[in-house]
């Protein structure tokens, strides 16, 4: 008695058995963004807890919490229906959120009680932004609607507000020449980014009515 041979499955030709992924000009930078800023975040990292162990600052824990929060803020996957994906914007978010990187400790002195507390404001608004834009953040500007309520009804831009509070903080308590040029570069690509943004959305007829309405995009009364 012969064996009876399994059969084989058959599988149709014109199903694949794995799509090869489509790699876009997004895909691409969103690769390299993930890949530098883990890198510049680890020598943050390791040179601020090296100085916190020779000499314990409260500055330096809010500096960490914060760059930790800006990386989850930026990295995040945008849901919305258009992002812009044009080279200046992905370039001039990499190079603002790596350069925020970029600030060093200094053991001169102890810290400052006002520059403590401004970086305490700028974490707790950081907090609030995140928290309120929810999973609609992401690491270049987007279509994501217009939020009208608490920060966003004096300023239009609360959450870079709250990167300027933490690191002029920051810069106060930690007062060196390579500090300031690092500050100084950060706050260029902070506004290069505000720029983008509403260019993206000036044809936008609630962002209009919106801008209307909240005339200052950081700070009521100077920008």
């Amino acid at each position: 008695m012969k064996a009876v041979k399994p059969a084989r499955r058959h599988t149709p030709q014109n199903v694949s058995e794995s799509e090869a992924p489509v790699i876009t000009a997004p895909v691409i930078a969103i690769r390299i963004f993930n890949t530098l800023v883990p890198l510049f975040f680890i020598l943050f990292a390791w040179a601020h807890v090296a100085a916190f162990v020779r000499a314990p600052q409260l500055s330096i824990l809010i500096i960490m919490a914060k760059a930790v929060l800006e990386i989850h803020f930026h990295v995040r996957k945008s849901t919305a229906q258009f992002v812009n994906t044009s080279a200046y914007a992905w370039l001039i978010a990499l190079y603002g959120t790596v350069a925020a990187l970029l600030f060093r400790p200094s053991d001169i002195m102890p810290d400052f009680l006002i520059a403590t507390v401004m970086q305490a404001i700028g974490l707790a608004m950081l907090v609030y932004v995140i928290t309120t834009l929810n999973r609609n953040s992401g690491m270049v500007f987007a279509r994501q609607g217009i939020r009208r309520d608490g920060l966003y009804r004096f300023v239009r831009h609360p959450i870079y507000l709250a990167f300027m509070f933490g690191e002029y903080g920051y810069v106060l308590n930690h007062t060196t020449f390579y500090n300031l040029c690092v500050l100084a570069l950060v706050t260029c690509f902070q506004v290069l980014r505000i720029n983008e943004e509403e260019r993206l959305l000036r044809d936008d007829e609630e962002f209009q009515g919106y801008a209307g309405q909240t005339r200052w995009r950081i700070i009521p009364g100077i920008f």
